[in-house]
């Protein structure tokens, strides 16, 4: 028999999660937003192929943890 009240507090634990997780992209966003504005004023491309790649390296190595 599943134990309801166990898998109750892990679903509260992991919505406690997937909030932050929201929170912190919403974060992100906005200061991806200030970049790419300083960037334009100073006559920058916006896009760095070689900066995506690090982020993404990053992040599967984080993931890996």
């Amino acid at each position: 028999m599943p134990d309801w009240s166990a898998l109750q507090e892990c679903r509260k634990r992991l919505d406690v999660v997937d909030h932050e997780i929201m929170r912190l992209f919403g974060e992100r966003y906005a200061i991806r937003r200030e970049v790419k504005a300083i960037k334009q004023r100073a006559g920058l491309p916006v896009e760095d192929p070689a900066r995506v790649q690090v982020v993404i390296d990053q992040a599967v190595a984080h993931a890996k943890q």
